[in-house]
């Protein structure tokens, strides 16, 4: 009997993990282009259908809910070594990546940034917000075929600023 239950467990396990492999899906970029005609600017926001990972010129943003800190997080690119992401701050700045959040009280809006280089062809990153937190994992597509294609659409994704 005992054996007979021991072969149900591992089969509803084997179940478990493939339903949580087959829901692991990436996530796909979005392109929003909205035109103004009276300026005659276009505004391009190339993220998430769910708003958490973001694009601006040079970097890839991921969005933390509730104001977290993300001053001391770390990320890991696939199974690559974990990276401390403010030692990642000159390269982003000189990148023209604005990343500094609305005020004293919230420095960085919640928000990792990651050179885009460094994502270039990524597939997943974890990030851990501090030492006592558990990472967090996202699944990505690949965002250079996104940028090409909004830049078809009229879109310019340069350092510093969008068109």
């Amino acid at each position: 009997m005992r054996s007979l239950s021991l072969f149900f467990v591992a089969i509803l396990a084997q179940h478990c993990a493939l339903a949580q492999a087959a829901s692991a899906k990436p996530e796909v970029w979005q392109l929003k282009v909205v035109r103004d005609t009276f300026t005659d600017k276009t505004d391009c926001q190339l993220r998430t259908r769910d708003g958490l990972i973001r694009f601006q010129p040079g970097a890839i943003g991921f969005l933390f809910p509730h104001r977290r800190d993300t001053l001391a997080a770390w990320y890991r690119i696939g199974d690559g070594a974990p990276v401390r992401w403010q030692d990642r701050y000159a390269t982003l700045v000189a990148a023209g990546v604005h990343v500094v959040g609305p005020g004293l009280d919230d420095p960085t809006s919640g928000i990792v940034w990651i050179p885009q280089t460094e994502l270039a062809s990524a597939r997943s990153v974890s990030i851990r917000l501090g030492a006592k937190d558990r990472p967090r994992s996202f699944m990505l597509e690949p965002i250079t075929s996104s940028i090409a294609d909004a830049e078809t659409r009229g879109c310019r994704f340069t350092g510093g600023g969008q068109r």
